[in-house]
């Protein structure tokens, strides 16, 4: 399930605004419920321009005061990069 949200995230914020929103308040619909269960959310975005657009906009519905950014280390610009990042530390 968490898969699924992440890869329609962002296979649409790479394509055109209109569908970006479409899908973004339809995945917030669907798994809105579930979110709603937590006092604290993580949000942890690509470092792109992409990425930056969808933090703003996750923590723009979910409530700022509930959710915290996570910063990659420089050199990492997502979560796969952490794993190289991890085996040559």
């Amino acid at each position: 399930m968490e898969h699924n949200l992440k890869s329609t995230l962002s296979r649409h914020f790479k394509d055109q605004d209109e569908c970006v929103d479409r899908d973004l308040n339809e995945n917030i619909s669907n798994y809105g419920d579930n979110l709603i269960k937590f006092f604290e959310l993580r949000i942890a975005v690509d470092k792109d321009a992409a990425g930056k657009k969808l933090e703003s906009e996750l923590i723009r519905r979910l409530g700022p005061e509930r959710c915290w950014r996570v910063e990659w280390p420089d050199g990492c610009k997502e979560a796969d990069d952490m794993v190289a990042f991890a085996l040559m530390s």
